[in-house]
């Protein structure tokens, strides 16, 4: 074979090869993303919507998962792209507590507290409980009993929808205020006690629940027993 000839066959091959690669680089997730889902908090759409238009394999998507993986409450996020369309969902750390204060809210886990966006609260309400406390909280002396109560109320979001912690009730006392609307009641707990405590408790209350009965329940949880006031 000539060297015209030999050139003119591998210039063919290689358009045949660069076909075939192209075809089946179609059917794979190198393709441009068109659009995003996500499934997350603010945040996180903050940070996957604007890959819309950008590679699967580009560096941007690269980073979005650099600074997603930075919110405290992620443990591991994943992209699944189908005919051009990213779905973005996230895995989130458990044993996680929210602390809100008046200007601020903090994510507290057993080894760390940082704080995050107000806006991502109402869906991470779904996740973790969440505590109301004053802008003197951090130097309370009972913060750490109520972190823990709190932890230990994971679970429970369909039943409690928030909590408060007050430290300045009118006979110089503290209490631990939970709000439990499917039984139309409020849970004071006025004494240092378990989560198991607090969970009977909540048990006891939705036994006594009446649905006809239109005012407000209101219990107080301490050491020695639950007592309806």
């Amino acid at each position: 074979m000539h060297r015209a000839e030999k050139a003119g066959s591998l210039f063919i091959l290689a358009m045949l090869t660069s076909a075939a690669v192209y075809a089946a680089l179609s059917y794979m997730p190198f393709s441009a993303i068109t659009s995003v889902s996500v499934d997350g908090t603010p945040s996180l759409e903050r940070i996957f919507l604007p890959l819309a238009g950008s590679s699967y394999l580009s560096s941007r998507r690269f980073w979005a998962e650099i600074a997603a993986s930075a919110l405290p409450y992620v443990d591991d996020v994943s992209i699944a792209l189908d005919n051009g369309k990213a779905s973005v969902a996230a895995e989130y750390r458990k044993d996680g507590v929210m602390i809100a204060s008046h200007e601020k809210v903090y994510i507290v886990y057993p080894d760390s507290a940082e704080e995050i966006d107000f806006e991502d609260v109402p869906f991470l309400m779904g996740l973790y409980p969440i505590v109301e406390v004053g802008d003197d909280f951090i130097g309370d002396p009972y913060r750490r009993d109520v972190i823990r109560a709190a932890r230990e109320l994971s679970g429970l979001s369909s039943l409690i929808t928030w909590m408060e912690y007050c430290n300045n009730l009118t006979d110089g006392s503290s209490a631990l205020i939970i709000d439990l609307p499917v039984f139309r009641a409020e849970l004071a707990v006025r004494d240092v006690v378990s989560g198991t405590d607090i969970r009977e408790s909540i048990a006891m209350i939705s036994r006594e629940a009446d649905p006809a009965y239109a005012d407000e329940a209101h219990y107080e949880l301490f050491s020695d027993g639950l007592v309806r006031v």
